[in-house]
């Protein structure tokens, strides 16, 4: 009787060990390398009336009320465009709007922009971007 409640007492503490072993966090000290992350992100968004009323308008303004945005009041200027598949070139009428500018706070490798825009057939809409830039410390002797 003896060695079935040692082997139960024994059979206990194993599977105790093994799930106190399944608990304790991974260790570094695996000869593993450690993954470690550096990025930074940020999010601008401009969504509101007050955010589109912002920035620079140049023949745009903002649209009040539920579905906000910006819309051509007048165009700024004409520039030509080359379909690039058909090779028709044609004049059209254009406006801009430019945010304000945005500090992040970090020094940034990558913009990835994102827009909805509803516009005529042709020839759509174009977004530029435009980031100061620190050069890159040069290793010596370079």
């Amino acid at each position: 009787m003896a060695s079935k409640s040692l082997r139960a007492v024994a059979l206990a503490g194993v599977a105790a060990l093994t799930l106190l072993g399944t608990a304790v966090p991974a260790q570094a000290d695996n000869n593993l390398p450690v993954v470690t992350h550096d990025e930074q992100i940020t999010f601008q968004e401009w969504s509101s009336h007050p955010d589109w009323r912002s920035g620079s308008h140049q023949g745009t303004y903002a649209i009040p009320g539920h579905r906000t945005g910006i819309t051509i009041d007048r165009p700024a200027g004409t520039t030509t465009f080359t379909d690039p598949h058909g090779g028709a070139t044609r004049t059209w009428e254009y406006a801009t709007w430019t945010s304000p500018q945005t500090q992040i706070g970090f020094d940034a490798t990558e913009l990835v922009a994102s827009w909805n825009a509803e516009t005529p057939a042709a020839p759509g809409s174009r977004s530029n971007s435009r980031a100061p830039t620190t050069p890159a410390p040069r290793p010596p002797g370079t």
